[in-house]
């Protein structure tokens, strides 16, 4: 495999990234959890525009399900503990092509997030990290995961709905097809749930817990050695030092490959180039960033995309020849990150 780096620009406490369109209008979203900038760039001649009225504090970025000049971010998730004003926010391009913020509402911890299109109602599906905090190490006040409308006249929420509650250090949120059903992957202290995602917002949201054995960070779930079972990749614990492969046997999830990390942040899972993989990335230690496959013989392999990296989140698309993978990258400098472009060009 050949492995091009190509960094893109450098933010203050870089911390989320995502892509937004289609390959023949792809955006590259950027921004900082610190009190710096959210850009967004051009794709591929990578030229930045800054979003307007952006506070900061931005933890997480999702697309709009149905055109890449609108997005959504989590802002004003301040820093280690202080995020009772954490805002999920709008972002849209005006007629001269520049980008601008509105608030949608004050939601307390909101950490991850996910918009999407149900029954034709835009729909956000969201996770709070916590519901209060006295100190950073203070998780006496559990979060929730909750699902929304967005009023697509005004930008408001309405008929809020909560899912599921008493979830505490909530990390792992991910959307994924498992088991053949569009569903969230949910995890923390309490172990991991599935959210099969209903055909419209008005059904009933029913989550059923997968395991509770150990706390779970991060989690990725997909088909990653062809025996048509979904195999589950976890980061435990909270911000962990495992990574841990399982895969169901006899009804049961049994650990069939294991790893040292370092402050675990980044789990993917998806085709890269054809091949079904996972991604994985740690913030501390050698902070690498890793793709990981099966071997053909029960076994798994890893390449190493990069090192002393240390990615806080990854966003990843594929194009005719090629995968390519936008990191924001910690561990470059004390301060300031890298926003990176991987491309992985397969047996070249």
């Amino acid at each position: 495999m050949r492995i091009v780096k190509q960094r893109i620009d450098q933010i203050k406490q870089i911390y989320a990234v995502a892509v937004t369109g289609t390959e023949e209008g792809l955006r590259l979203l950027a921004a900082s959890e610190g009190l710096a900038e959210c850009k967004v760039y051009a794709y591929p001649d990578f030229e930045a525009r800054v979003v307007s009225g952006n506070p900061g504090g931005t933890t997480d970025l999702c697309p709009h399900p149905d055109t890449d000049s609108q997005f959504f971010a989590v802002t004003n998730f301040v820093p280690i503990f202080q995020a009772e004003k954490a805002k999920l926010v709008y972002v849209w391009k005006d007629t001269d092509d520049l980008w601008q913020m509105q608030d949608i509402a004050i939601i307390p911890f909101l950490h991850r997030f996910d918009v999407i299109r149900l029954d034709g109602k835009l729909v956000l599906v969201g996770a709070t990290l916590c519901s209060s905090k006295q100190s950073q190490d203070d998780w006496s006040d559990p979060g929730e995961v909750f699902a929304a409308e967005i009023d697509e006249s005004s930008f408001t929420l309405k008929n809020r709905r909560n899912i599921l509650k008493d979830l505490v250090r909530n990390h792992g949120f991910t959307k994924t097809s498992f088991q053949g059903t569009d569903s969230y992957l949910i995890s923390g202290d309490f172990g991991t749930y599935v959210l099969p995602i209903p055909p419209s917002f008005e059904n009933e949201w029913v989550a059923r817990r997968l395991f509770d054995e150990f706390p779970v960070s991060d989690i990725a779930a997909g088909d990653i050695d062809g025996d048509g079972e979904d195999e589950i990749a976890l980061i435990t614990p909270f911000h962990g030092s495992d990574f841990r492969i399982l895969k169901p046997v006899n009804g049961e999830y049994r650990e069939v490959y294991h790893r040292d990390i370092a402050f675990g942040h980044v789990l993917w899972f998806g085709e890269v180039n054809g091949i079904p993989s996972f991604v994985l990335g740690y913030r501390e230690g050698d902070g690498q960033l890793l793709l990981i496959r099966s071997d053909g013989n029960g076994g798994f392999s890893e390449t190493t995309l990069d090192t002393a990296c240390g990615p806080s989140q990854i966003a990843c698309f594929q194009e005719d020849d090629c995968f390519r993978i936008l990191s924001a990258n910690r561990k470059t400098g004390p301060i300031i990150g890298d926003v990176v472009l991987y491309t992985l060009y397969e047996g070249k």
